[in-house]
């Protein structure tokens, strides 16, 4: 299970620091968690007329544990987006740092000595089941060329799917055939424009780094065969693989897009929705990116993790500013956002996988409203009919593809089950996280999934 985290920043003294900034672990977002363990990246910039040492690391445990980290990582992105300055040769261009925590703790804080004393940033706390760390992770991992990096070895036998050696059999054809026919089901029962999109993997979109060549017939080319018009599926490999700029659409290190392939996902769902793709992007004009060095979730299974200048979209967390947050790691998650100054009057209910969360930094923007649940593409049909949302858009990604979901997915069941393996701290976090929702009657299901109603 992979473990979130809870981000409390702390106060500083100023002007000894004046800008920091701990990029990950992130609030709400999923730890990147290798063999060498937890990993972390950030930066700090100190006044120019203090001393600034080391970083230190304080491990809460049954006895407290003190460790030292070095500024190891140059941050020309940091020099120019907050000093506004030209990085090459900079003084400070070393302002960043990229460790790993090889015991994997619960609790720990993040400081900076200044002038021989040490200034505490903050404290972070991971949430979820203990981790077993994995053995031979680099045998998880192709290199390719120029640096770009796949997914090896992994239980949907990824290689096996490009290369045409794993096709579906007939139950999986027609299971898929089945699930497609349901979207568009349970979609009209409730009046809703529907979409399935799948989300590609990177060797779909950028094969002239991968060292396999691609089969004549794929498990991706047969359940392509099986969709109509009518089921309104985008599948982003296309779409993804015919832009100039595809490249940038997804993160070498990493297995999932970037926020600007997400934009570009969301553009082409929009269009899939019978909306107005033109004024959605039009709405993002304006979105400032920076580029900072990013070891995902490959590039931290290396040894030493390998890094990559990496685009963001300049914004907040996806999670972040949602009405209701079940807190949940993966499968179970829920998510509820509400704009009133939304583009478009309209509800969205999104079932998700990990590709869904970047494309939240630019859905959110669109819709009043917007129900993230977080089940790989199942789809459970008590919350279509509760939430009667305007838009119905099911996220699938094309490695899981070897299994099709399915309309018999129950949210409180994925829920309960979640809530049985948590520790006591997910639980805790869950509950809290759940009691801010507020009255709103919408959101009291979810809320009744955590126990809340009645505490």
């Amino acid at each position: 299970m992979s473990n979130f985290s809870t981000i409390r920043k702390l106060p500083v003294a100023e002007p000894a620091i004046q800008a920091w900034a701990l990029d990950f672990p992130q609030a709400a977002v999923a730890a990147r968690i290798s063999e060498r363990g937890l990993y972390l990246q950030g930066w700090l910039l100190a006044h120019p007329s203090v001393t600034r040492g080391d970083l230190v690391v304080r491990i809460d445990s049954k006895e407290e544990l003190l460790r030292k980290l070095s500024f190891n990582n140059d941050r020309p992105d940091v020099i120019q987006r907050v000093l506004g300055e030209t990085p090459t040769a900079h003084p400070r261009l070393r302002c960043g740092f990229i460790a790993f925590l090889n015991d994997i703790p619960t609790r720990f804080s993040l400081g900076v000595t200044i002038n021989g004393e040490v200034c505490w940033l903050c404290e972070v706390e991971l949430h979820g089941e203990p981790l077993v760390l994995p053995k031979a992770v680099e045998t998880q991992v192709i290199r390719g060329k120029d640096g770009w990096l796949y997914l090896d070895n992994d239980t949907n036998r990824s290689v096996d799917q490009y290369t045409g050696r794993l096709l579906l059999g007939d139950e999986g054809l027609a299971g898929w055939k089945q699930y497609f026919d349901d979207c568009t089901t349970v979609a009209k029962r409730v009046g809703a424009r529907q979409a399935v999109l799948i989300a590609a993997s990177k060797e779909q979109v950028l094969p002239e780094f991968y060292p396999h060549a691609k089969g004549k017939v794929t498990l991706h080319d047969q359940v392509g065969a099986l969709h109509r018009e009518e089921h309104c599926v985008l599948d982003t490999a296309g779409l993804l693989a015919a832009r100039s700029d595809k490249t940038a659409c997804f993160i070498k290190t990493d297995t999932h897009w970037t926020d600007r392939g997400a934009m570009v996902a969301t553009l082409g769902l929009l269009e899939k929705l019978s909306l107005d793709a033109r004024a959605a992007q039009a709405h993002f004009a304006k979105d400032a990116y920076f580029t900072m060095p990013f070891a995902g979730d490959l590039g931290v299974k290396l040894s030493p993790a390998a890094s990559a200048p990496t685009e963001f979209l300049q914004v907040p967390p996806p999670a972040s500013g949602a009405a209701f947050d079940n807190g949940l790691p993966n499968i179970g998650r829920v998510l509820v956002f509400e704009n009133t100054q939304a583009l478009w009057p309209s509800r969205l209910v999104l079932f998700g996988a990990s590709s869904s969360y970047p494309m939240l930094k630019y859905l959110k923007r669109l819709f009043t409203r917007i129900v993230l649940v977080h089940s790989a593409g199942n789809v459970d049909p008590e919350i279509v009919e509760h939430e009667r949302p305007d838009f119905l858009v099911m996220q699938t990604t094309a490695r899981f593809m070897i299994s099709p979901p399915s309309h018999g997915f129950r949210l409180a069941e994925a829920v309960a089950e979640k809530l049985r393996d948590a520790d006591e701290t997910l639980r805790a976090h869950a509950l809290a996280s759940a009691a801010k929702a507020g009255t709103d009657p919408r959101n009291l299901p979810y809320c009744r999934m955590l126990n809340v109603i009645g505490h």
